[in-house]
């Protein structure tokens, strides 16, 4: 069996997916829906852990594409590294 190359094309398409990057602000809480009180609580919870996971990932991603503020001079980076660790984890 002879495996042939994809046509140019196909490997332009392929690149333009892997590129394309999930917009991770449009994934969020929602609004409530019709029902939410009669789910079992184990379920309610994974959401809601689910939710501070993506609220982690989004922090994460705009510190490595360069989209967090940059430090001002006088400020204490022992402080805000702790900061960013509470917030990492939800401790404050």
């Amino acid at each position: 069996i002879r495996h042939e190359p994809p046509s140019p094309p196909v490997v332009r398409i392929r690149l333009t997916l892997r590129r394309r990057r999930v917009n991770l602000a449009e994934i969020g809480e929602g609004s409530a829906i019709p029902g939410a009180e009669h789910l079992p609580e184990s379920l309610k919870e994974l959401v809601i852990r689910s939710l501070r996971l993506h609220e982690r990932v989004v922090m994460m991603d705009n510190m490595i594409t360069g989209k967090v503020r940059e430090k001002a001079a006088n400020e204490n980076p022992v402080a805000n590294q702790l900061d960013q660790l509470a917030k990492a984890f939800a401790l404050r």
